[in-house]
This record gives structure tokens, C-alpha cells and sequence, in this order.
């Protein structure tokens, strides 16, 4: 007999696969973010690369500097409630 998975286990999953899922379609355009950036204005190759850089990273850097503030607003408002 097949043991039923809990509710917040299956939630779980299912976020996991389309965070995944959403991950790799972020992926995917960045290659192409350079091409884009280039069309808004006359950049050299350097500059081009820094807002190239700049556009790549922003994602990484803002979830690092809010991973923090969003495990002290849970460690507050008690992790059960929100979930």
C-alpha cells in the first residue's frame, strides 16, 4: 500500500519544481540581456559589459541581502502561520 503524502510535503514539491522551472527560464535570458542592453543606447565594449554584469548579478545580490531579512520575519512571526 502507498503511504500519502502530507499536504505541506506535496506544497513543497510542487514550489520546488517551479522554482526550478523558473529558475531556468531566467537563465535562458541572459544570454540574450547584452543584445538588449546594447539597443538602449551607444555603449563601448566595456561599458557594455559592466551593465551586462550589473543586469546578470542583481538577481544573486538582492535575494542575498534579503535571505536574511526574510528568515528574521519569519523567526518573528512564528514559520507555522505563514507556511
Amino acid at each position: 500500500m502507498r503511504a500519502k503524502i502530507p499536504g505541506w510535503k506535496k506544497n513543497l514539491y510542487i514550489l520546488w519544481v517551479c522554482d526550478f522551472i523558473m529558475g531556468m527560464g531566467f537563465q535562458l535570458s541572459m544570454p540574450f540581456m547584452s543584445l538588449y542592453i546594447k539597443t538602449l543606447g551607444h555603449f563601448d565594449r566595456f561599458q557594455l559589459n559592466m551593465w551586462s554584469g550589473l543586469t546578470f548579478s542583481a538577481t544573486y545580490l538582492v535575494s542575498s541581502w534579503m535571505a536574511p531579512i526574510w528568515g528574521k520575519l519569519l523567526t518573528v512571526t512564528d514559520a507555522r502561520k505563514s507556511c
